[in-house]
């Protein structure tokens, strides 16, 4: 496959740092020798590369802003170039990897119990959704949803998330 070569017409990579370079440089390579290749049968097919998840998250990029819990605790430019280049091979890896580091771990890295980080962190940054592929589609949402709630139930276990916002509104600028 022809290496890209898009144009750079606002000269950004002037203006980022080797760090940032080589971070957008890995992810490049990884869509161009791995995702690529596979993404027309899985499109075709209309299905999800799981076997991508695995080498995804040795590249850091579930919960790469996060700092500790074996997370990348990369700067938020770098996390940008990630997703951009992700985009560029299919929009619906892009989403995979962002609602996995913002939905899922940026959560329980803001709200949860320093016992729930170093249980959950490093697991969801090894391993994404964990056991992604011996799970159905159904049964990962359904694994994510009772994952969640086990993390923000309260103790009289009143409406999960709402309970635990609404515990936490003093000290934040919560609207209704």
């Amino acid at each position: 496959m022809k290496r890209f070569d898009g144009f750079d017409y606002i000269l950004l990579d002037l203006r980022l740092s080797n760090d940032e370079k080589m971070v957008r440089d890995t992810v490049r390579s990884f869509v161009e020798e791995m995702a690529l290749p596979r993404f027309m049968e899985h499109y075709e097919k209309g299905t999800f590369p799981t076997e991508l998840v695995k080498p995804m998250a040795q590249l850091g990029i579930f919960g790469a802003t996060i700092h500790g819990y074996e997370c990348a605790g990369l700067n938020n430019v770098a996390y940008g170039l990630m997703m951009q280049e992700l985009e560029r091979c299919d929009s619906g890896l892009r989403s995979f990897a962002s609602v996995q580091s913002a939905l899922v771990m940026f959560p329980i890295h803001a709200f949860g119990t320093e016992e729930q980080k170093s249980k959950w962190l490093p697991q969801l940054a090894k391993e994404a959704v964990l056991k992604a592929d011996e799970m159905s589609l159904s049964e990962g949402l359904e694994y994510e949803r009772k994952l969640f709630y086990s993390l923000f139930a309260t103790e009289d276990q009143k409406e999960g998330m709402r309970a635990f916002l609404e515990k936490r509104k003093a000290s934040w600028n919560v609207s209704r």
